[in-house]
């Protein structure tokens, strides 16, 4: 284990932008983290825990501390390859969850979905570095679990899934990847959806009337949707640009910078903000001074 010094963590994430981590450190056992957490609090400086890089956008400063990269075996895994053993054991409930990229361990953070399931759907509990976490004590709800909050480091997920058919399984997997390779190239630099979808129930009411039924799948209204009434499919901003198929899909065009993604986002947020009243929230993580919200 080596901390290094000034890591450009655009290497580290899919966007493929941010600035330098003051410094970087890859864990890959439980023995490591005990260190690292032991040098954090001697030197009492902040740390930040991340994986595969998805579902970050780091600003041009960087961040002034210690960044974690979890390589431990269970947690740090990618979650591609757990679907996988999964399915080639004939266990379903994660099959709908190819594709998706990061690890295991950032998936229950971020309580990752797609395709009418979740991580936290067949999860019986969570072990971290204070101890072991059963499914509810750990806050699930659409894109939130109680990680976000308490800077718990995740070492190992426990799941009860249930029977199913290994050959549809596996075919389902093979779906569900296809669907993505068209929605999110493998070349595109980008972090997946940049905003979160909305709950139509908590809609004002003259904007549920204004949304059609086939847009509205289980209970929740895409982003999506409300960014295309007001124009985001093709836009740009220097490098940034909005996917001419889909208006949730912020990404990299070419070099981009951190601060042309963020305000690409807030004047799209501003835009459905007047026209719905509705003000998104973001996906993605924000890593920076200046991305500090995107409602402000």
């Amino acid at each position: 284990m080596k901390i290094l010094e000034n890591v450009p963590l655009a290497d580290y994430t899919t966007l493929g932008v941010g600035g330098p981590a003051r410094w970087l450190v890859e864990v890959e056992n439980r023995n490591e983290i005990l260190e690292i957490r032991d040098w954090v609090e001697e030197k009492g400086i902040e740390w930040m825990v991340i994986a595969g890089g998805s579902n970050l956008l780091v600003s041009d400063e960087g961040y002034g501390g210690l960044v974690i990269v979890n390589k431990i075996p269970g947690s740090g895994m990618m979650l591609n390859d757990l679907v996988d053993q999964m399915n080639e054991q004939g266990l379903a409930g994660m099959e709908c969850l190819a594709g998706i990229p990061g690890t295991v361990g950032g998936a229950v953070y971020g309580n990752a979905g797609a395709y009418g399931q979740t991580i936290s759907d067949h999860l019986a509990g969570v072990t971290t570095l204070s101890g072991y976490w059963p499914k509810e004590k750990c806050e699930f709800s659409y894109r939130e679990s109680v990680f976000k909050k308490n800077k718990e480091i995740i070492l190992e997920v426990k799941f009860d899934l249930p029977k199913g058919n290994r050959e549809m399984l596996i075919a389902k997997s093979s779906e569900i990847r296809e669907l993505r390779k068209k929605k999110y190239p493998l070349d595109m630099k980008c972090p997946g959806s940049f905003f979160m979808n909305l709950w139509f129930d908590k809609l004002p009411e003259d904007v549920q009337k204004q949304i059609p039924e086939e847009k509205i799948k289980g209970g929740k209204v895409a982003a999506g949707y409300l960014l295309e009434q007001i124009g985001a499919k093709g836009r740009k901003l220097g490098g940034a640009a909005v996917a001419d198929y889909h208006g949730n899909l912020i990404y990299n065009a070419g070099g981009a910078k951190p601060g042309e993604i963020w305000e690409l986002a807030k004047q799209l947020q501003r835009q459905v903000e007047v026209k719905f009243g509705v003000v998104l929230v973001p996906e993605v993580q924000l890593v920076g001074q200046f991305l500090q919200s995107l409602d402000k």
